[in-house]
């Protein structure tokens, strides 16, 4: 079976994230055209960052600009400029590699100032026509929350974790991200070490409410468990339920429109096989599943 060249929209890429996997090694050794990392480096070094790793993969690698000063840091972004200013500077000096605004909507992250960043984000990407990528964990704000604000071509990621306050209420998707998705808001696994929740899945699913978009968040350690690779997260919505082409087009088509891309050159090969696998959410529950999609390696 062949496909356009995957593309994986939320990823940690050595050379731009702390504990950032080896582009080639997840990118096209697995099927990868494309790897997007998630914002990992300050936005003003974005752009001598991207220029030094692009003649050293042969992964296409592009970034979001953190809104936050420092990127990801390891200290919490409520010490740093949230102003936008160095995230417009980064879509200015890198565009094309630099695909839209990424903001941790977390109070872990951003304590009080959340909906200031949100609104910078907004701010930021609506000048450049981009979208933002908001990571949902722990509230406040709520998910549903996030997704009253978000403007059409905006992206929820980590939407099927497990903390309180999800996508889920009373066994059934919460209204507010129905109303979101209504009007153009993407729903974006980024399964991750800490957001992905089987239970989660299987109640969005049963519900209707499929994601708009697979992704890793790879890092070093989400690699060896419970992520994998692209292929195994598209793996478990597919044995969980998932139509096989929406599956294909959630890594494929609507991240490629999502992002504003043009298709890639080449294709990627692959194969749906009969397996038996242990498979593990971000909480440590497992499930046995019997296909699995298998990728050849991008030449």
């Amino acid at each position: 079976m062949k496909s356009e060249r995957w593309i994986d929209i939320h990823a940690h890429v050595a050379g731009l994230s702390r504990s950032g996997i080896d582009p080639d090694d997840y990118g096209v050794e697995q099927g990868v055209g494309t790897l997007v990392d998630a914002g990992g480096a300050p936005p003003a070094e974005l752009a001598q960052r991207l220029n030094a790793l692009e003649p050293q993969t042969r992964t296409r690698v592009l970034s979001w600009a953190n809104i936050c000063a420092e990127g990801i840091a390891g200290e919490s972004c409520t010490l740093h400029d949230i102003s936008g200013e160095a995230a417009r500077s980064a879509l200015q000096a890198s565009p094309g590699s630099v695909v839209g605004i990424k903001l941790q909507a977390s109070n872990t992250r951003l304590g009080d100032r959340v909906l200031e960043a949100i609104e910078n984000a907004k701010s930021v990407a609506a000048e450049f026509h981009l979208p933002l990528l908001v990571h949902v964990g722990n509230a406040p704000p709520t998910m549903r929350e996030v997704a009253a604000q978000l403007r059409p071509g905006d992206i929820i990621t980590h939407f099927a974790h497990g903390k309180p306050d999800g996508a889920i209420e009373g066994g059934r998707t919460h209204p507010t991200l129905r109303e979101a998705r209504e009007r153009g808001v993407l729903f974006d696994v980024g399964h991750g070490s800490g957001s992905f929740s089987f239970r989660v899945m299987e109640e969005l699913l049963a519900d209707g409410f499929a994601p708009d978009i697979i992704s890793t968040d790879l890092h070093a350690r989400s690699a060896l468990s419970p992520v994998g690779s692209l292929a195994d997260c598209m793996s478990k919505l597919l044995c969980m339920g998932m139509a096989e082409d929406a599956v294909i087009s959630a890594v494929t088509a609507i991240p490629r429109a999502a992002l504003g891309l043009e298709r890639a050159a080449g294709e990627t090969g692959f194969a749906i096989v009969n397996q038996s696998w242990e498979a593990l959410d971000s909480y440590g529950e497992r499930r046995m599943f019997q296909r699995r999609i298998i990728p050849e390696a991008l030449r």
